[in-house]
């Protein structure tokens, strides 16, 4: 097993993780960890035009900086989006109940 695959491995065995996915610089799947169907390319099209359009907004904020993480939430889901120059790579998990006091 790769290191890239051994690491994969650990996030996919994280309680609530119920997809991986790796995208390529040109929004096309390298590794997906859900059978590639018509819902399925449709996510990742998704995922990879949401993951471009908020690093534009952090280059239009400031030239500089650039967009190294990016989390967002849903009632049910969090989106986990990690972009890079050659490749992104996205976890969803489940949202984990909240703690009460």
């Amino acid at each position: 097993m790769t290191d890239a695959e051994e690491i994969m491995k650990r996030i996919v065995d994280h309680k609530g993780v119920t997809q991986l996915m790796v995208i390529n610089k040109n929004g096309h799947p390298l590794n997906m960890t859900l059978e590639m169907n018509e819902a399925s390319e449709s996510q990742v099209k998704h995922i990879h035009e949401f993951a471009i359009a908020a690093r534009r907004v952090v280059r239009d904020m400031d030239p500089t900086d650039n967009l190294v993480f990016l989390r967002t939430s849903s009632d049910n889901f969090e989106i986990l989006i990690s972009p890079d120059e050659e490749f992104t790579v996205v976890v969803v998990q489940e949202k984990m109940e909240k703690t009460t006091k």
